[in-house]
């Protein structure tokens, strides 16, 4: 059987890095798996183990009809048996190309949906879309109660399987060495923040946090990641005179020895599908701390295993900063909590077989 796995590009983050563990493991277990890309960018290449074939296109609203029409010339030349778009994002492509090839087609919603602001012909659409598929998976339980309220999409097409990780293998990774910034101060905490530059992932949440930490307690703050409003956090940090503390390391292929080097990790994000990041924080026994945005967290944060805070609320995150680096202990119980956490319920084989029994029934 052979699989095809669509993504808008290869970029940094955890849709990507699931995908690779997804493919990965099929091709594993003796299924023929091939991924497709729209553009030719990002790093994650070097994660999969399966055939990359991209289409030189642009992951642009403006392409879509494009976009439909390459995934399609693709598939039929590909003798593929299913098509699974990993990302929401990818999802309306991957139907309409699914429909014009009458391959059986697998919906991830990876993301939290509210389409509360969009016009009723666009919901329309992803109605029509995805109410087609064989079979829609969600990575969380809230994002699964989103479809259904705003596409009306039968609650039996959706699976939820959550994301997973190997934690045995997050922590071989996090042994690599690693070259931390010359003014890089060792005698006091770390926090460290991994994710996509941009609005949604909170980074000002986590500077406005800094600021009132940096008053009465040395930091450092490492953070991981690129994108669009890079330039507006760095501007953001000298602004905020945090040069000091607050250090902006780029993409990282391997982001796990930075996160283990953490006392605390950070994830201040408004909106998320289901963390992967924070799984492989937990999976490092780090304490963490995360907003509770509206799909996710609340999944996987109980209150022992890591703190939630309020969206938007950047003096709760520094108050919740501020008393975990003063008390070691509970940083230790916290992280305790985290790993027995991911190992009671998030580990990738678990999820892996999970997903592969879908497969199975679709094809």
């Amino acid at each position: 059987m052979k699989i095809v796995i669509l993504l808008p590009f290869l970029k940094a983050g955890g849709t990507e890095r699931q995908a690779s563990y997804i493919a990965n493991y099929l091709q594993g277990n003796g299924y023929e798996v091939e991924l497709l890309c729209i553009e030719k960018t990002g790093q994650f290449n070097k994660l999969f183990e399966v055939p990359i074939h991209y289409l030189n296109s642009k992951f642009r609203n403006l392409f879509i009809f494009r976009n439909i029409y390459l995934v399609t010339k693709y598939l039929r030349n590909a003798d593929a048996d299913l098509i699974v778009s990993r990302a929401w994002s990818t999802n309306l492509i991957c139907g309409f190309a699914g429909m014009l090839t009458g391959l059986p087609v697998i919906h991830f919603l990876s993301g939290s949906i509210d389409l509360s602001e969009h016009s009723i012909l666009k919901k329309k659409i992803f109605t029509f879309v995805l109410s087609r598929a064989s079979k829609i998976i969600s990575v969380s339980y809230a994002s699964k109660e989103n479809c259904v309220k705003w596409l009306d999409i039968d609650e039996k097409l959706i699976e939820v399987v959550h994301n997973g990780v190997d934690a045995e293998n997050i922590h071989q990774l996090s042994k690599q060495e690693i070259d931390l910034p010359d003014d890089f101060n060792n005698s006091v905490p770390t926090i460290t923040f991994v994710g996509t530059q941009e609005h949604r992932k909170g980074v000002d949440i986590l500077l406005r946090a800094a600021k009132q930490v940096v008053k009465s307690n040395p930091i450092n703050i490492l953070i991981i990641g690129e994108g669009e409003s890079l330039g507006r956090y760095v501007a953001m940090r000298d602004e905020m005179k945090l040069k000091n503390y607050v250090f902006f390391l780029g993409e990282k292929l391997n982001p796990f020895p930075y996160m283990k080097m953490a006392s605390v990790f950070v994830m201040p994000s408004r909106a998320e599908g289901f963390p992967n990041v924070l799984l492989e924080a937990m999976a490092l026994k780090c304490a963490v701390i995360a907003t509770d945005c509206e799909t996710g967290p609340r999944e996987v944060i109980d209150g022992k295993n890591g703190i939630l805070v309020p969206v938007e609320d950047s003096l709760s995150i520094s108050d919740e900063i501020i008393k975990l680096i003063s008390d070691p202990v509970q940083v230790k119980k916290f992280g305790t909590n985290a790993y027995q956490t991911i190992q009671n319920h998030f580990t990738l084989h678990k999820q892996m077989q999970k997903l592969e029994s879908i497969f199975e029934r679709v094809l």
